[in-house]
């Protein structure tokens, strides 16, 4: 398989913050890195906001944008009352008339956008849940067939529960039913996780670096969806590309209930992705890792601003992206097999200065998620 020619990172739209996504662009751009694309999201935000960003996505290319899969039910976003998307509104399709219908309105407002790649929507599946599943793939094949002839690249809108990839009968079953689409559709692979530290688990890990391999085998497109540092990783295993945006939930989005006593009221945990390490620490814990000999400082605009007094939470949050992107950047290879070779270097280089780093610093942690991705890669 041949690793993709387009940018491998996709910055992902959320409710707030929109204006702080095009400047990782100029950023990267001023870098001499390439730009990460823009993926929109009619699940996250009102259907004014994704056409305000898409207008005003500046540099960010390509353009693609998500239809959703979580959020059906809502017929207005927040406080203003601003009208969702039609398909978004409604409750989620059960039937063929309901499926026709949403993927139809969906793909309308797509290509009015001019995306890069066409998103079918879909719908959450739980373990077992292969009637949705069958219905989402049969209504996908259905649209597919009445296609304009100009239309670009279509990827299925896949949201599963982490169940669907770790048992192994389930992973089976979903990649027999996506077999079944024709061969020119890719799917958009959102995994919903039961907890937010997988990063380190081989038996998480392991059952999507399978379901991905397995994806690319079969010469089809796959992009993870809020997948963040895990699916720069996963382009290794033959992914064409994933998202994250300014959430931590974006970078993997997980179902944990997490409840702090006493957190109302106080400030949010600053984070900081380290990009030398492939690992988000907290602000303090940066702090003591940037005092160490062998620390690799970053340069971008937004740690230059953070410096010189600017607000530390968005200007970190920009910074993650940036250096994803860039992570992204250095993987770029004409063949898959390239590719992996350049992932496994920064991982095991990253390895080493884990070892350097972070015992040096005071910190607790021994860098498990490196080793657990070495003897998959």
């Amino acid at each position: 398989m041949s690793a993709t020619t387009e940018p491998l990172m996709l910055v992902h739209q959320e409710s707030q913050r929109a204006a702080e996504l095009p400047p990782v662009a100029i950023a990267a751009q001023r870098a001499g890195v390439r730009s990460p694309g823009l993926l929109l999201s009619w699940d996250h935000a009102h259907r004014d906001a994704v056409a305000d960003l898409a207008a005003n996505a500046g540099l960010l290319d390509p353009l693609l944008a998500d239809p959703g899969a979580v959020a059906y039910g809502r017929a207005t976003f927040g406080p203003w009352k601003k009208d969702m998307a039609r398909w978004v509104g409604r409750a989620a399709p059960s039937t063929a008339t309901e499926w026709d219908r949403t993927v139809e309105q969906a793909l309308r407002a797509q290509r009015r956008l001019d995306v890069a790649r066409l998103i079918v929507p879909g719908v959450e599946l739980h373990g077992g849940q292969f009637p949705e599943l069958r219905d989402a793939v049969a209504a996908a094949r259905r649209a597919f067939q009445t296609r304009p002839d100009d239309d670009p690249p279509w990827l299925l809108r896949l949201c599963v529960r982490d169940e669907w990839l770790k048992k192994t009968t389930l992973r089976d079953r979903l990649l027999d039913e996506l077999a079944d689409l024709p061969e020119a559709i890719g799917v958009a692979l959102h995994v919903r996780w039961a907890r937010d530290d997988v990063f380190a688990e081989r038996a998480s890990v392991e059952p999507l670096a399978a379901a991905v391999g397995d994806l690319a085998d079969d010469d089809r497109e796959v992009f993870l969806l809020k997948a963040g540092v895990l699916g720069w990783l996963a382009t290794a295993w033959g992914a064409s590309g994933f998202s994250a945006g300014l959430s931590q939930k974006s970078w993997l989005d997980h179902t944990r209930e997490i409840k702090i006593p006493g957190r109302r009221g106080r400030r949010p945990t600053e984070w900081y992705f380290e990009p030398q390490l492939l690992a988000t620490f907290r602000r303090s814990e940066h702090n003591r890792l940037r005092a160490q000999a062998g620390y690799q400082p970053c340069d971008c605009r937004f740690c230059r601003r953070r410096a010189a007094g600017g607000a530390w939470r968005n200007l970190a949050r920009q910074h993650d992206l940036f250096t994803l992107a860039s992570l992204a950047d250095r993987v770029q290879a004409s063949t898959l097999a390239a590719r992996r070779r350049r992932v496994r270097a920064i991982v095991r280089q990253a390895e080493q200065d884990w070892q350097a780093l972070v015992p040096a610093a005071g910190l607790s942690g021994r860098g498990q998620h490196l080793k657990t991705w070495l003897v998959l890669l």
